[in-house]
Parts: C-alpha cells; sequence; structure tokens
C-alpha cells in the first residue's frame, strides 16, 4: 500500500527537482546492474526528503479516508493479487503455544480497514470484533460483513483506548498496521483486553520473491518512503517493546506464492 502511494509521490517529485540519474550511463556498467541498483535504492533513500514523507503520510491518510474506495484496487496491485491472503495468514498463530486454538474463540481486530479478516475470521468460527478510526473504512467493512450475512461487531474507537472490558480476548489481530504499532501504550492497551496466554498478532511486512522489474519498482517505492524492502529477520527494538509490556515475544515468516511475509506474536504474561 506504502509502496503504490510513494510511486504517485515519486513521479511528481521527479517533475520538480529532476530524474535522480545525475550518473553517466556508463556508470551501470562498470559497477554492475547489481551493484547499480543497490546504489540507486540508496541514492533514492536519501532523495526522499522529509517534505515528501509528510506528503507520504497525507496521501496515506487520504487512500484510507477520503479514497478508500480504491485502497483494495491499490493493495492487490502492490502484493500481485496476495494483500488479503497475507492478512489472513494471521489466524494461523490464534491462540498461541499456551490457548488451544479451539478455545481461542474472541478475536479483536486493530485497525479492521475494509473488513476482510472480519470476514474470514467470522467465517472460520470466530467472534470477531474491530475498532477502526475511518468512518470511510468502517462503512466498507459494515457492508462487506452485510452482504456476506455474517454479524457485525465493529467500533469507531482508538487503538490507543480501547472500548472494551479487561480480559475480554483471547486474540489481537493487526495486518499492516500504522505508526500506532510502536506506541507502548497500544501494547499496553492491547495486553489489558488480552486473556492470561492471549496472543497479539502483527503482520508486520512482506517482501516480494521475485526479481521482476514489477517487484524491483515496489522495493524501490518503499525504500523512498522510507520503509525496509525486505522484512528484518532480528528486530530488538520490537521484542523489546513486546517484552517491557508484558508479553513473550516470537517472530516468523510464511511463504505464499509470491512472497515471504513477517509476522511478529506476543504471548500475554500472567
Amino acid at each position: 500500500m506504502t509502496a503504490a502511494i510513494s510511486c504517485i509521490v515519486n513521479m511528481a517529485g521527479r517533475v520538480i527537482q529532476g530524474d535522480l540519474d545525475t550518473q553517466p550511463a556508463h556508470y551501470a556498467q562498470r559497477l554492475g546492474n547489481e551493484m547499480y541498483y543497490r546504489w540507486k535504492m540508496a541514492n533514492l533513500q536519501h532523495w526522499f526528503t522529509p517534505l515528501r514523507r509528510r506528503l507520504l503520510r497525507f496521501a496515506y491518510s487520504q487512500l484510507y479516508t477520503t479514497y478508500a474506495f480504491a485502497y483494495d484496487t491499490v493493495a492487490a496491485a502492490v502484493s500481485f493479487g496476495e494483500w488479503q491472503a497475507w492478512g489472513n495468514l494471521a489466524m494461523q498463530f490464534i491462540g498461541g503455544p499456551t490457548s488451544p486454538v479451539s478455545e481461542a474463540r474472541e478475536v479483536l481486530e486493530l485497525a479492521h480497514g475494509p473488513g476482510h479478516l472480519q470476514l474470514a475470521l467470522r467465517q472460520a468460527g470466530y467472534s470477531a470484533y474491530g475498532v477502526d478510526l475511518s468512518p470511510q473504512m468502517s462503512s466498507l467493512a459494515r457492508q462487506r460483513l452485510a452482504r456476506a450475512g455474517v454479524p457485525v461487531a465493529l467500533a469507531h474507537a482508538s487503538v490507543y483506548a480501547l472500548p472494551f472490558a479487561d480480559h475480554s480476548f483471547h486474540a489481537c489481530i493487526s495486518a499492516f498496521p500504522a505508526e500506532f504499532i510502536d506506541s507502548p501504550q497500544v501494547f499496553r492497551e492491547t495486553r489489558r483486553v488480552l486473556v492470561d496466554g492471549g496472543s497479539f498478532i502483527v503482520v508486520s511486512a512482506a517482501s516480494l520473491n521475485k526479481r521482476t522489474i514489477a517487484v524491483r519498482a515496489i522495493q524501490l517505492a518503499y525504500l523512498a518512503a522510507g520503509e525496509t524492502a525486505l522484512p528484518v529477520l532480528t528486530r530488538p527494538a520490537v521484542a523489546d517493546l513486546f517484552i517491557k509490556t508484558g508479553f513473550e515475544f516470537s517472530e516468523y515468516r510464511v511463504s505464499t506464492q509470491h512472497a515471504t511475509v513477517n509476522i511478529w506474536v506476543g504471548s500475554r504474561k500472567g
């Protein structure tokens, strides 16, 4: 999602400040294609100024609100049609190591978006709940669940102050979350509403496997946005955030047809 938006922002920036290719054509031949590609990514990441970062964040907020109707189309484009499948991988980790899946029925999704995971959870037999601050995403999700004839349990609420009692859920899920995922307050709130042994599951990133022109363009866009193009296997800061807020931390990589998906799982300690 971020990749698609940053592509648009990059195009505008190139018109204003000119193309990135300031090196002569023989530079690629001298370094070799792969080294030149890496130089290009590093150059692009340095070129992407804080102003453009703010512009990117604004564009993302618009896609999540005003232009929410285009969210699924953009998401499918940057994931080769696997966006929903990536999010649904979170269901494999519901229950965690200390709670049988058969007992983990109450599941909360943070920032539920257009409701695809909500529907998948309901169809899998879970009692799914969701929170989101976007009225447009809430409307899309409600329509999707109503068309499928499943119960709707969505709240217009902030992830920083969840409107649920303590120990209400067996699992909390966040698929490709926004910047709130860096907040200790979100982790504390999530822990509060989880039962002992409950799981906090974060689908954090996905790395496309094939080195096609399209994949490279998406990776370049992610770097321009200040995002990592590849899932990081060791995340001390993330592990520290889980542990300091009362979770046991694990990290997993799950392969799909086109990508490798990175998933963080925190098990609530009593």
